[in-house]
């Protein structure tokens, strides 16, 4: 009897256990496919947010699909801009038509026209760099319901809401500054003074041009040098009407120490007028853009310094700024005033091979 109930003990025994083991791998079995069903949920939801995003990304952009890009003229400056802002604009999702005011010379009624044209047909942006003599307001009218950027060219503050329409463009005071001070340094290393300077001016009225030149002429004077500015006349931005103006100037016999101009382009135009008449360039040409042509001027120890635009990261600081603006925001970068103000860089035979890299 006792034997029997001994197996009958055993066998429950066994029996639980083997049940208990049986739970035991359903309660694994089941945790496992729970924590499989939460992994796989996390990731689809995962997955879903972030392709969500690349949409919402995508839409912004789709906002703004089609971007004029206006330029006043074509010049050195203008061309390179033109090539960074034209790849930044189709990096970030947008089709792009770029049209000049004029190659001969600037006309503002044909960019009014041509900001109409990209309005009528259908065009969501325009970046413009206005033609001389050019009014901000104008040419909002002519824009219509499209998102202006102003560019380089400064508009007046009336014309900017942050949302319509905004500035981007270099510090252009800090511009001439950075020429005044090499210049004063240059000069106060040499043991002078007082010294006679030439300026080369760009069109007369623009933002750019009286800021460059009362820059340079504060920097000058701030750092203790008295100048006799034997020449200060426009050149209107270009080579060839600078070369011109040089040559007949030097022939007169009139002394100078230095030349200051308001960008390289006419900068150069007085480095060719010395080659074309033999003449030594034993003083300082200064300018102002950091185009390819002028770092290399500086790498052959033909003109001293310039300011560097920085026409690359001024495209993306437009093409950031338009993004915000078509998503119904101020750009974050704004002033009171809504302009955005880029830095003015000097660029000098110390620094000018690393300008220099980023042309290639």
């Amino acid at each position: 009897m006792k034997k029997k109930i001994l197996a009958t003990m055993l066998t429950a025994i066994l029996v639980f256990g083997i049940a208990g083991c049986g739970s035991s791998s359903s309660t694994q079995t089941t945790a496992a496919a729970t924590t499989k069903t939460e992994e796989t949920t996390k990731a689809a939801e995962t997955t879903k947010t972030e392709e969500t995003t690349k949409a919402e990304t995508s839409a912004v952009a789709a906002k703004g699909g089609k971007v004029g890009v206006c330029l006043p003229i074509r010049d050195q400056y203008w061309t390179t801009f033109e090539k960074n802002i034209t790849a930044d604009l189709k990096a970030a999702g947008y089709e792009v038509q770029v049209v000049v005011a004029g190659d001969a010379g600037e006309d503002v009624s044909t960019q009014i026209s041509q900001v109409q044209t990209f309005n009528n047909n259908g065009f969501d942006a325009v970046i413009l760099g206005m033609a001389t003599g050019g009014n901000a307001n104008d040419f909002l009218k002519s824009a219509g319901k499209m998102k202006v950027v102003f560019f380089n060219r400064t508009a007046d503050a009336s014309a900017l809401d942050g949302i319509q329409a905004i500035y981007v463009g270099m510090a252009e005071y800090d511009a001439g500054k950075a020429q005044g001070k090499w210049l004063a340094d240059y000069f106060k290393n040499k043991g002078q003074t007082d010294v006679k300077g030439m300026m080369f001016l760009g069109t007369l009225g623009q933002d750019a041009v009286t800021n460059r030149t009362q820059g340079a002429k504060d920097a000058l004077k701030e750092n203790g040098i008295n100048v006799d500015w034997v020449f200060e006349q426009s050149a209107e931005w270009d080579r060839t009407k600078s070369m011109n103006m040089f040559t007949q100037f030097v022939g007169t016999g009139a002394k100078f120490d230095f030349v200051c101009s308001n960008n390289d382009d006419m900068a150069l135009g007085v480095v060719e007028a010395c080659s074309a008449s033999n003449i030594k360039i034993d003083f300082p040409i200064v300018g102002v853009d950091a185009t390819q042509v002028g770092c290399l001027a500086i790498q052959s120890g033909t003109l001293a310094m310039t300011v560097n635009q920085d026409p690359a990261g001024q495209a993306k600081a437009v093409v950031n700024c338009l993004g915000q603006m078509i998503a119904g925001s101020v750009p974050k970068e704004c002033d009171k005033d809504h302009k955005v103000a880029t830095s003015a860089v000097a660029i000098t035979p110390s620094n000018v091979a690393d300008l220099l890299a980023t042309f290639k």
